[in-house]
């Protein structure tokens, strides 16, 4: 059998290969145990990243509550009805978008004749609208576009001084007509 050298000595081929053997051994350990680690890290960074998750889920969840509604009207109408205080608003617990435009009704009825005043509030884009009482001829008459309001033209409530004006114009109608709104 061919002998070897190894730290100065002989070594017989058998046992060279035993310690390659043993070396390849030690390096595919490594190689396993490295590749486990990895695999363990991946694991728990996706296990943090799961939780990153649910936890924004949760939080988005409430970020979606505030409805246009309460969101917008609820407070122009606080500024409104401290701005006209001749008209007793009413205070609805919650506002429905109703019909196809899903358009909001606010009443108010004058103090000093107890007629009815009313705003109809639609919102596009982040953006609060009001009926007035022009109207166009987009819809035939009898159609479910005509019969939804949407011949009626919308104005921007903007920084509320249109919706006051409107307001204020429909108050001045309603006290020239006595008949009206009640």
């Amino acid at each position: 059998m061919p002998q070897r050298m190894e730290m100065g000595r002989a070594a017989p081929a058998v046992q060279l290969v035993r310690i390659k053997v043993q070396n390849t051994m030690e390096n595919i350990e490594k190689i396993v145990s490295h590749y486990r680690r990895h695999q363990a890290g991946c694991a728990k960074r996706r296990a943090e990243i799961d939780g990153e998750i649910a936890k924004l889920q949760e939080e988005r969840k409430h970020l979606n509550e505030l409805r246009w509604t309460e969101g917008l009207i609820r407070p122009v109408m606080a500024e409104i009805a401290r701005l006209t205080p001749e008209i007793e608003w009413e205070q609805k617990e919650e506002y429905h978008p109703m019909g196809l435009r899903c358009a909001v009704p606010v009443l108010g009825r004058l103090k000093s004749s107890g007629q009815l005043l009313g705003i109809t509030f639609t919102e596009l884009g982040g953006e609060l609208f009001f009926d007035t009482e022009r109207t166009c001829a987009r819809f035939a008459p009898e159609t479910l576009g005509e019969m939804n309001g949407m011949n009626t033209l919308s104005v921007s409530v903007g920084d509320g001084e249109p919706l006051l004006r409107y307001i204020r114009q429909r108050i001045i109608f309603l006290e020239q007509h006595p008949e009206m709104g009640k």
